[in-house]
């Protein structure tokens, strides 16, 4: 039987790689491609659980046994986001019990073992200790190598006057991290959920805090650089939010990477954009999809993998009336029904 969970990530299988050979220059983003995906979820008593998907036969993943394990310290409500390291499956996520003063509890390491992200400069002794916040929502990326970047948010303010930061955790040695609060120059929702990518550098996916002004973008390593996505204002303020990366190329025979951005709309059903990044600019296509077929459960995660042929794409979700909470898998092909045009 699955595990009862709200939250989830799913990471391609590092150790059975299918990215196309014919692909020259590979993109960061894209290297990491398997028709084997692990999704790790959150059981009940708040322990990281582990299913084996294989997308040739993706209806009968791997069974979940809990071994009935302690209860762990996994935060819930929180978020879970998956990364590659040296060719191993890592799973960061909001761990410990939330302090009663502060409400803060750390930023950790789920899997391969469990840590919590330590400060790499304190500014004092009475500093030290684990990077924590009071928000739950984070996102991780990787560079298909050893880098593994972590972005989550913190309220510096107050409840009646919120100051939501998007901060930046550039995991190093020993699982330390400085913190680097982004300049995003907009203000975040504080239910804003997050999502990301790498390729030549982090790009980081927010949603803004009015409700028509829809779903922003950030190249991590500029300043008071976020910019707006055509027509995501009706997104969900609390949506989950998936980008999904696939390898193609430009009139000039360059290396181009297709977007795609899921969301769920105001109407509860997904939605998608579609964008190309192209010499380090990204350009969003007019209009979005909405799969009027999907309806989502407001509970849900989002997570969309590409599959090994780099045009399936496989989203796991809690639909919409599913008694028992538990994860389906559907499949789409986006740049089929609406191909890339420059």
């Amino acid at each position: 039987m699955a595990p009862l969970t709200n939250q989830i990530t799913v990471i391609p299988n590092p150790a059975v790689k299918d990215t196309p050979r014919e692909i020259p220059n590979v993109p960061d983003s894209v290297k990491n491609n398997s028709h084997i995906h692990l999704k790790f979820g959150v059981t009940g008593n708040r322990q990281l659980s582990l299913q084996v998907y294989d997308t040739t036969n993706i209806v009968h993943p791997t069974e979940y046994t809990d071994n009935k394990a302690p209860t762990g310290s996994i935060h819930e409500p929180g978020t879970l986001a998956g990364a590659v390291h040296n060719n191993i499956a890592v799973v960061y996520g909001i761990a410990g019990f939330a302090s009663k003063d502060t409400g803060k509890a750390s930023i950790c390491k789920l899997s391969p073992y469990y840590n919590p992200i330590a400060k790499a400069n304190p500014a004092s002794e009475e500093d030290q200790g684990p990077i924590q916040t009071n928000l739950w929502s984070l996102t991780a990326c990787d560079d298909g190598d050893e880098g593994n970047w972590v972005y989550f948010l913190r309220n510096q303010g107050t409840e009646t006057d919120p100051n939501i930061v998007l901060v930046e955790l550039e995991i190093g040695l020993q699982d330390q991290a400085v913190e680097r609060p982004l300049d995003v120059d907009f203000t975040i929702g504080a239910k804003s959920r997050l999502t990301s990518f790498y390729e030549k550098a982090p790009y980081v996916f927010f949603v803004h805090e009015e409700d028509d002004r829809g779903i922003y973008f950030v190249n991590a390593t500029k300043t008071k650089a976020a910019t707006q996505i055509n027509d995501t204002m009706t997104v969900k303020e609390s949506s989950p939010l998936a980008i999904v990366t696939n390898a193609s190329t430009n009139t000039n025979n360059e290396v181009t990477l297709q977007l795609t951005l899921y969301f769920v709309n105001l109407n509860g059903y997904l939605a998608y954009v579609l964008g190309t990044l192209d010499n380090g600019y990204i350009t969003w296509q007019d209009g979005h999809q909405s799969l009027a077929n999907i309806h989502v459960d407001q509970t849900s995660s989002l997570c969309a993998i590409s599959g090994a042929d780099n045009k399936t794409h496989y989203i796991y979700l809690v639909p919409k009336g599913n008694p028992a909470g538990a994860y389906q898998v559907h499949r789409t092909t986006p740049w089929q029904v609406s191909p890339p045009h420059r």
